[in-house]
């Protein structure tokens, strides 16, 4: 299965060891998400986070080289917490967390399995 991950702010910037094809990088066609820089990180720094209030602009996606759902958010959870990944898996139609807000934006997309 091919798992996309979903990026912003320093996801794209400073993947550290984010596990993706990196000979394809990083590429525009994410969803459009309301994000802003509205949370404090652990380590104090300003945060680019989706926020309600913030005006939706295009995240971009890279391939993760995980075929294992599983493998791949425990990757993107280097460093954080796998209970603050979402994820859409495509061939059994699932979002978690399950109210996610944006869900339409996801599906609409012609994309392989999303993590973020």
């Amino acid at each position: 299965m091919k798992i996309a991950i979903l990026g912003w702010g320093s996801l794209i910037w400073q993947p550290k060891n984010l596990d993706f094809d990196k000979e394809l990088d990083w590429n525009s066609g994410g969803p459009y998400l309301p994000l802003e820089f509205s949370r404090i990180s652990e380590d104090g720094r300003l945060t680019l986070v989706i926020d309600l209030k913030a005006k939706e602009v295009q995240t971009l996606f890279a391939i993760s080289t995980h075929s294992i759902l599983k493998d791949a958010i425990s990757n993107l959870a280097i460093g954080s917490n796998v209970n603050r990944i979402g994820y859409y898996e495509k061939s059994n139609d699932t979002f978690s967390p399950t109210n996610f807000t944006w869900q339409k934006q996801i599906k609409q997309l012609d994309r392989p399995n999303c993590v973020n």
